[in-house]
């Protein structure tokens, strides 16, 4: 079976990890993947060396615009030089050009829903979730939620015919380090060995909360000096988010790593994961944190709530400073309570989220959706 996968860049993020893990088992399968990128831009070499490590064939098409009249025609030419029997689309403009192409070529597609709503305001953006919703509903024949929140919150907007199939994020058990190796990494990224260490990954957008982070973790340090938050991703408000770590005094306190490629030894080496985000769906991240027995505190947004209960992580609301304060604090001076927290939550991303049952899953839907007449 050839599956190609179509996706907005190839910068690292949750989704972007997907396709290296779905390339890792589909490699174990002797499936035929293509990944297409619509752009070039923001790609990272990380993910693109290591989807062709995997025998992963990658394509660039360099679309920077929905409305790009030579979009859909080069989209096409890619998908009919290929005999590709499932595309699955992945994020916003992909769902929609790719439901369009996919129509077209006769291939069908499955589309994929990664968060509960879209963060950008503004008529240009609300037309292009009509149409996003339009396109999902008369073109995919199967669409897949990475989250339960999500299927639920589409289910609403989309057409009761409409198939959507909740497979959730899958996530591999995280490396063991030797305790030299973890010291060396800790005294890599904080400068020191022994200090309490708080990790946050992600792209660095305001969605993501981090000015409520780094308000919080300055009343943090005032009871905690040794503590130090940790902030690896990239983004377009790096800049802005240094110039505020600085005005609050946290210069010292806070390192912004950029992106990095070993952000699974990263949590090993930490002693603490934070999300103070105010949307995910299910953050691959906060599973990648759970499966390395990082304690986790995180605002209630997507999945979380499912994911954290029964004392497998701490939950706050969204925008709430002083919660991310004291759950921090809490944390720091709890150790019994991370321990107990740790157990929980690794014991339950292994038995929930094993990367085998997930492909088993898509490939399941992929037949259903070859055998489909949507």
């Amino acid at each position: 079976m050839h599956i190609a996968h179509l996706i907005d860049s190839l910068e690292i993020g949750g989704a972007q990890k997907l396709l290296v893990l779905f390339a890792e088992e589909a490699k174990l399968r002797g499936l035929k993947v293509t990944i297409i990128s619509l752009t070039t831009k923001y790609s990272s070499d990380a993910i693109v060396d290591e989807l062709k490590s995997l025998g992963a064939r990658v394509e660039f098409l360099t679309i920077y615009k929905l409305y790009d009249p030579t979009a859909l025609p080069r989209l096409l030419g890619v998908l009919r030089k290929e005999n590709i029997d499932v595309l699955q689309t992945h994020l916003g403009h992909s769902n929609i050009l790719g439901v369009m192409a996919g129509t077209l070529s006769h291939i069908p597609v499955v589309a994929t829903l990664h968060s509960t709503h879209a963060h950008r305001t503004g008529r240009l953006y609300r037309l292009r979730a009509v149409i996003g919703q339009y396109s999902l509903r008369f073109g995919a024949r199967r669409v897949i939620a990475v989250g339960q929140k999500i299927g639920e919150l589409y289910r609403d907007k989309l057409t009761r015919k409409t198939i959507i199939d909740v497979v959730p994020n899958p996530v591999k058990r995280n490396p063991e380090l030797a305790q030299s190796e973890r010291n060396a990494l800790r005294r890599e990224i904080a400068g020191d060995v022994d200090g309490f260490l708080i990790l946050s990954v992600g792209r660095l957008q305001p969605e993501k909360g981090l000015n409520d982070l780094l308000t919080a973790f300055s009343k943090v340090i005032e009871k905690h000096p040794s503590a130090m938050l940790i902030i690896v991703g990239d983004g377009e408000i790096m800049g802005e988010l240094k110039s505020f770590a600085g005005s609050l005094g946290l210069t010292k306190s806070v390192r912004f790593t950029g992106e990095r490629n070993d952000v699974p030894a990263l949590m090993s080496a930490s002693d603490m994961y934070i999300s103070a985000s105010y949307r995910e769906g299910l953050s691959l991240a906060m599973l990648e944190a759970m499966a390395a027995g990082l304690p986790i505190l995180a605002t209630k947004v997507g999945d979380t709530e499912f994911v954290l209960n029964e004392g497998r992580g701490l939950m706050i609301s969204t925008h709430d400073v002083p919660a991310l304060t004291d759950g921090m604090c809490y944390l720091i001076e709890n150790p019994q309570k991370i321990k107990e927290m740790s157990d929980a939550a690794r014991v339950f991303v292994e038995a929930n989220y094993s990367p085998e049952s997930w492909m088993e899953r898509l490939l399941d839907i992929y037949e259903k959706a070859r055998n489909s007449t949507h």
